[in-house]
């Protein structure tokens, strides 16, 4: 390329912006996450007709619809906001050398329950019925 050439046009898809295009995002991107959720405030407040046409906020009404979904994971996204997610994993602090060893109903029978070799007879704990 030498300094009399003119430089090459960009291959571009679609039709370019011109001055004055209204397709042209002139606020652009948030610049940060604060930023972003203020934004996703306003629009959340904003007032909109509700299912009886009273006026409720486009918040309310995105709850309202993830109830009505049909979508399990709307409803449980909207039981989480409402009561708080269950936790993640059961935290329990154990006496040091104790072993905690959890089985679902269906993998293990009542009469195949055994107590651990570290524990005496007089300490056996049956977690069926909670009973030593």
């Amino acid at each position: 390329m030498n300094a009399d050439s003119k430089p090459q046009p960009k291959n571009v898809v679609g039709r370019p912006f011109k001055p004055g295009d209204p397709r042209i995002n002139r606020a652009g991107r948030p610049k940060t996450f604060e930023e972003l959720r203020r934004t996703a405030d306003m629009i959340a407040s904003e007032m909109v007709p509700g299912p009886n046409g009273e006026m409720i906020t486009r918040g309310e009404l995105l709850l309202r619809s993830w109830i009505r979904s049909k979508n399990p994971l709307l409803q449980r996204a909207f039981v989480e906001y409402w009561v708080g997610k269950p936790p993640a994993r059961i935290e329990a602090e154990l006496q040091p050398k104790t072993r905690l060893i959890l089985h679902y109903a269906h993998e293990v029978q009542a009469s195949t329950v055994k107590a651990l070799p570290s524990q005496s007879d007089d300490h056996k704990f049956n977690p069926f019925t909670g009973k030593n």
